[in-house]
């Protein structure tokens, strides 16, 4: 215990890695010591921590005015009593993490304790770089279980994960004064607070305000006991949310929008955009956002992977499969969003016969070599506004960025950095592809059917379909005369005829669908006479 690097660059490393190589504090102290400008040369790799107990700050590892390499390590159950129960970070400290854990590791002895950052304290220009780490079961009496980021300290966290961390407030990442934390692909699930379930970002009166980013993260059943079951926004703290999934967050309002994100003094504080939310009303600025379940794979097992009949990556198997079901936040990301390293075909389906991959996804997973794909036809890239229509809308949208430069614009179908004409071709051939009729056919009665009678009941049915849209009506006609509708197909689409007259009849169907291109069916002959 309390190691002390002294500066040097060197490595230390376990020959066994951390479950072979403890050092136990025996709660009389913290494991290693980086106070005399280590860099990223001094590197601790493969060591578990545990017992680190301090009246300070810094249960396992303290940093001042450092930035060591730390990988493949586990710190787990140290405490301190003010700030930073697994990792201290102070005074200009930017570490590099990679592969570690920090398991149930707590700050604050007691409810009255204001301790903060169960698992790391980030303190005056503090800024570690987190690869890879996990984060579980760590507690704070007062704020930030997981991380706790304080004085300009702005964390990058890159495919993360935080589970049941629990505190008073931002059960998950607590963030305040000017600090502003960018998150990748990274997973909050089962985190818990009064404020802030998962996260909090605040500030306070003459402070700059704490942004936190969000890309292509996942957030799921966090709880808050009163407000922002998965973000809680106050007194000035901002979230940007980017290709995220917050689903199945609970407050006391239940799973509603604000149950997801909850803005103490106002909407300004949030904007989300191609995120799928629970319970999305539009009251939060943004484009592309949906309220459709996500259809994750397996929950039970915390597996956010998105389910699709195209192709799933199958984490246990470790091998490409399917399923029954597509996720509607399958290339819902937006649509200027690079590809990164998602896939363009799977190997054993080169040719993207059973799957294509047009849109980064929402969630975790878009943007990673994991990310599902959709089966053919599913989404459009020109859908700009997620709303199953490539049509005058989604022309708008682009205009409003055209000529714009800047990265990630949802315009930027190409997504080679400006919105301009080439984009704009890409989105007139959606649209011309979007617009591609509905069929339909009448199947019942045959052609040359004969009813007896004035009072004989004559019963249509047609079949419809749209192979990039939904049918949303079908009309019936008799010589060019519409007779009636049928506006729910769940059990086909049908219309049974009694107004009628003896005599000879045309009938033709016509089907409409939800982008508004309409098809009249072939016309079927039918007889109406008194025998």
């Amino acid at each position: 215990k309390n190691i002390n690097f002294k500066g040097k660059a060197i490595t230390v490393k376990s020959e066994n890695g951390p479950g072979n190589c403890i050092i136990d504090c025996q709660n009389q102290g913290f494991g290693f010591n980086f106070r005399m400008g280590e860099g990223i040369n001094s590197v601790l790799d493969g060591f578990t921590i545990t017992n680190g107990n301090v009246s300070g700050r810094g249960g396992a590892i303290y940093c001042d005015g450092s930035s060591p390499k730390i990988i493949n390590c586990i710190i787990s159950g140290n405490q301190a009593v003010k700030y930073g129960g697994g990792m201290y970070n102070f005074n200009n400290s930017n570490p590099t993490l990679i592969n570690c854990s920090f398991i149930q590791n707590s700050v604050g002895t007691s409810s009255s304790d204001s301790g903060n950052g169960g698992g790391i304290c980030n303190l005056v220009n503090s800024s570690p770089t987190l690869t890879e780490c996990i984060f579980v079961e760590n507690s704070a009496t007062y704020q930030g279980a997981g991380i706790y980021n304080e004085e300009s300290s702005s964390p990058i966290l890159n495919k993360c994960t935080f589970i049941e961390n629990s505190s008073k407030n931002g059960g998950g990442l607590y963030s305040f004064s000017n600090s502003n934390p960018v998150l990748t692909n990274c997973i909050f699930v089962d985190n818990s607070a009064e404020f802030g379930g998962a996260i909090q970002n605040a500030s306070s009166i003459n402070l700059e305000p704490s942004i936190t980013t969000l890309i292509n993260c996942t957030l799921f059943r966090n709880s808050a006991e009163k407000m922002g079951g998965a973000i809680m926004n106050s007194s000035g703290g901002v979230s940007i949310l980017n290709n995220c999934i917050l689903w199945y967050n609970n407050d006391l309002d239940g799973t509603s929008e604000s149950a997801q994100i909850y803005n103490s003094t106002g909407i300004q504080n949030t904007i989300v955009n191609y995120s799928c939310i629970q319970g999305w009303t539009g009251n939060i600025p943004g484009i592309g956002n949906i309220d459709e379940d996500p259809i994750f794979f397996d929950v039970d097992k915390d597996d956010y992977r998105l389910k699709s009949t195209g192709w799933r990556w199958d984490n246990l198997r470790q091998r490409w499969h399917y399923d029954s079901k597509t996720s509607p936040c399958i290339d819902s990301g937006n649509p200027g969003s690079l590809l990164k390293d998602e896939l363009p075909a799977i190997p054993d389906d080169p040719t993207n016969m059973w799957g294509i991959n047009l849109r980064i996804n929402m969630g975790a997973y878009g943007g990673t070599a994991e990310a599902s794909m959709a089966p053919h036809n599913w989404n459009l890239l020109g859908d700009l506004n997620n709303d199953g229509n490539v049509n005058l809308k989604d022309f708008a949208a682009q205009i409003q960025t055209w000529k714009g430069t800047e990265n990630e614009l949802p315009g930027d179908l190409d997504r080679n950095g400006i919105v301009d004409r080439a984009d704009l071709t890409m989105l007139a051939d959606d649209w011309l592809e979007y617009i591609k009729p509905p069929y339909v056919n009448i199947t019942y009665p045959p052609n040359g059917e004969v009813f007896d009678g004035p009072d004989a009941e004559v019963l249509i049915e047609a079949d419809a379909g749209d192979d990039n849209g939904t049918i949303v009506k079908v009309e019936f006609f008799a010589d060019e005369i519409k007779i009636g509708e049928d506006n729910d197909g769940s059990d086909g689409w049908s219309f049974n005829w009694t107004e009628h007259f003896l005599g000879e009849y045309y009938l033709t169907a016509r089907a409409t669908d939800n982008g508004g291109a309409i098809t009249t069916s072939d016309h079927i002959i039918i007889k109406i006479i008194r025998n």
